[in-house]
C-alpha cells in the first residue's frame, strides 16, 4: 500500500496534535505569567510588608523566613533603613533612587520595573522585592512522567477512535472483494448512522441491483432455451419429413408458419428489451434512443387491427377514436406499435370475447385503453404482472416467456408515459396507456426519415 495505512495516519495525527498543544502551552506560559505579574506582585508585596512589620526589627529572625521565600517562591528581599543601610538581604537588590523614595512616601506599595516592587516599613525604612517567575524543576522528574502518562492516554484514545473508523472500512473492503470474486450474496451489512453507514448502504443497494440483473439474465437464458426447444423441434421434424420426400399437409405448414412467427416474436422481444436496457443504462444517457416522427394514429391502429385479425380471424376487435383527438402523435412508430400489439396479443390469449380499443385526448397526452372480458387477474397477479418472465395463470395454449408486458412498459416509459392495469378475476382486464402527444427537447432522439408503418 502506498504511504501510511489509515490507522497509522490516525495515530500520527493525534500524537502530532498532542505535541503541538504541548508546545503551544509552553510558548504561551511566559506571556500568561507576565500578564499576571502586577496583581501577583502586589499581593506578595502586601504579604511581605505584614510579615516584616511583625518581626519588629528582629532582622535575624526575619532573615530566616526571607531565605525560605527565596528557596520556595523565588522571592528576593533587601531591607534598607532611612539612611540607605542594608538591614536584611537575600538578593542584593539596589536601593531606591530619591525620586522613587519620594513616591514611596506617598504610596505603601510601589511597583517598579517588571518583577520588582518596593514597600514602606513604618519607622524602619523600606524593602525592595524581586519575584523570579522561573520556578525550579519539580523533584524526581514528575513533569516528564506527567507528559509520558498524558501521551500514553492520547495514544489509547487514538487507537479506540481509529478502530471505530477503520474497522467498518475493512469490513466493507472484504465485502467488496468477495462480491468482486463472484459471491453475489456478499453484503456490508453495517448499521451505522454516519457517512460510513451511508457508504455501506449504497454498496448493498448496488450489490442487490447487480445480483438482480445477473439473476434476470440467467432466467432469460433458461426461459428462452425452454421456449425455443418446442418450436425448433417441430421445425426439425418438418425438415426431416421434407428431406425424406414426404409431402407436408397444409395443417403442418400452418403450424410451421406459426412456429416461425413465434420464434421471430421471441427474438424481437429479447432484442428490443436488450436495446432499451442498454440505452437506458449508459452513463449520462437521459433515456433510451427513440426514432421520433409524426405518427398518424388511425393508420397505426388499423395496422394493429389487421395483424390481430390475421392471427385470430374468428375474434372481434373494435377500435374507437375520439373526434377531438389530434390525428398525429410524436412517437417511435415501430416501438409504439410493438407495445400495442403486445397488449392485443395478451388480450387474445386470455379472452374469448371481444377486445376493445379506444383512444382519446387527456390534456396533452394520448390516452389509449385496451380492454377484454376474459379470465381477469387477482390483486397478487396484477402486482407481479410487469416482472420479467412472469406468467401467472394462463391457458394451456398461451405461449411466451413473459417479456411482452415488460417490454410494453419500457416502451411507454421511454416515451415519457405511464401504463396502468385494472383487472378483476372472472370479469376482465383493462390496460391504460398515457403518452405525451409531443415530446420535449430533453429526450434523446435518433434522426430517422419518415417511413410507412410496417
Amino acid at each position: 500500500m502506498i504511504g501510511l495505512r489509515l490507522t497509522q495516519r490516525v495515530h500520527l495525527f493525534h500524537i502530532s496534535a498532542f505535541l503541538v498543544a504541548a508546545l503551544g502551552l509552553t510558548l504561551l506560559a511566559p506571556s500568561r505569567n507576565k500578564s499576571r505579574e502586577p496583581v501577583a506582585l502586589t499581593n506578595v508585596a502586601r504579604m511581605v510588608a505584614e510579615r516584616l512589620a511583625s518581626y519588629d526589627a528582629r532582622w535575624s529572625e526575619a532573615l530566616s523566613e526571607a531565605r525560605i521565600w527565596r528557596e520556595h517562591l523565588g522571592l528576593l528581599v533587601t531591607v534598607y533603613d532611612e539612611a540607605g543601610r542594608s538591614l536584611l538581604d537575600t538578593g542584593a537588590l539596589r536601593p531606591l533612587p530619591a525620586e522613587a523614595l519620594a513616591r514611596l512616601g506617598r504610596e505603601p506599595i510601589l511597583l517598579l520595573e517588571t518583577g520588582r516592587a518596593a514597600i514602606r516599613i513604618p519607622d524602619r525604612g523600606y524593602a525592595v522585592l524581586r519575584l523570579e517567575w522561573a520556578p525550579p524543576a519539580p523533584p524526581g522528574g514528575s513533569a516528564l512522567w506527567a507528559a509520558l502518562v498524558l501521551l500514553f492516554a492520547v495514544m489509547l484514545a487514538s487507537v479506540a477512535f481509529s478502530r471505530t473508523v477503520v474497522r467498518p472500512i475493512e469490513h466493507l473492503a472484504r465485502a467488496t472483494q468477495a462480491f468482486g470474486a463472484g459471491d453475489l450474496t456478499a453484503r456490508a451489512g453495517l448499521t451505522r448512522e454516519d457517512e460510513l453507514g451511508t457508504l455501506a448502504d449504497s454498496f448493498d443497494d448496488m450489490a442487490d441491483r447487480i445480483a438482480d440483473l445477473v439473476r434476470s439474465q440467467k432466467e432469460l437464458l433458461a426461459n428462452i432455451s425452454h421456449e425455443l426447444r418446442t418450436p425448433l423441434a417441430r421445425i426439425q421434424v418438418a425438415m426431416d419429413i421434407a428431406q425424406e420426400g414426404g409431402a407436408l399437409p397444409q395443417a403442418a405448414l400452418t403450424e410451421l408458419d406459426e412456429d416461425l412467427r413465434e420464434l421471430r416474436g421471441l427474438v424481437e422481444d429479447v432484442l428490443t428489451t436488450a436495446r432499451l436496457e442498454l440505452a437506458a443504462g449508459q452513463a449520462g444517457d437521459p433515456g433510451p434512443h427513440l426514432r421520433l416522427e409524426r405518427v398518424e394514429l388511425q393508420g397505426l391502429l388499423n395496422r394493429s387491427r389487421e395483424r390481430f385479425q390475421q392471427s385470430a380471424p374468428d375474434r372481434a376487435l373494435s377500435v374507437e377514436l375520439d373526434p377531438d383527438l389530434p390525428p398525429h402523435v410524436e412517437a417511435d412508430p415501430t416501438l409504439l406499435r410493438r407495445a400495442i400489439d403486445n397488449l392485443l396479443d395478451n388480450a387474445r390469449k386470455y379472452s374469448e370475447a371481444e377486445v376493445r380499443v379506444s383512444a382519446r385526448r387527456s390534456q396533452d397526452s394520448l390516452r389509449l385503453e385496451i380492454s377484454d372480458r376474459g379470465m381477469g387477474m387477482t390483486a397478487d397477479e396484477v402486482a407481479g404482472l410487469f416482472a420479467p418472465f412472469y406468467r401467472g395463470r394462463r391457458p394451456r395454449a398461451a405461449s411466451g416467456v413473459g417479456l411482452g408486458l415488460v417490454l410494453t412498459r419500457r416502451i411507454v416509459e421511454a416515451h415519457g408515459g405511464t401504463i396502468e392495469v385494472f383487472s378483476e378475476a372472472g370479469v376482465g382486464t383493462r390496460f391504460v396507456l398515457s403518452i405525451p402527444l409531443t415530446r420535449s427537447h430533453s429526450v434523446t432522439v435518433e434522426a430517422s426519415p419518415t417511413h410507412a408503418i410496417l
